[in-house]
């Protein structure tokens, strides 16, 4: 890894990730916590903020991981990622009927892209 000042947003996103699945939380976060203070690009903030909710899921949580998915919504409206967790964590609140809705906003997303992708193939 490169010295964190000369490291882009994109490289630090990326080794934020990695540690993330190497099961690093505690680097993991310092890193998005990083992103977040020198970023004001709304996809890196939204990834930042999609890991944290992550993160208070590992905590059992709810609370958090609806608070910080919904800022990923805000910084992102495209991120399905961020329904398809919300949809997990009122599925398993007991709130189907909610779950749903996120469910299938993330399908639709999900859907669009996949429509794009094969118009911009042809």
């Amino acid at each position: 890894m490169k010295h964190d000042q000369e490291r882009t947003i994109d490289e630090l996103v990326q080794d934020a990730e990695q540690l993330f699945a190497e099961g690093k939380y505690g680097k993991s976060g310092k890193l998005f916590k990083e992103i977040v203070e020198n970023t004001g690009d709304g996809k890196h903030l939204s990834t930042a903020y999609l890991h944290f909710g992550q993160l208070a899921g590992i905590q059992n949580d709810a609370d958090g991981e609806i608070y910080w998915y919904n800022l990923a919504l805000d910084k992102n409206p495209l991120n399905s990622y961020a329904y398809d967790a919300l949809a997990g964590v009122y599925t398993e609140l007991g709130d189907d009927t909610r779950a749903r809705v996120y469910e299938d906003r993330a399908n639709e997303i999900n859907q669009m892209r996949s429509r794009l992708r094969g118009e911009s193939q042809r």
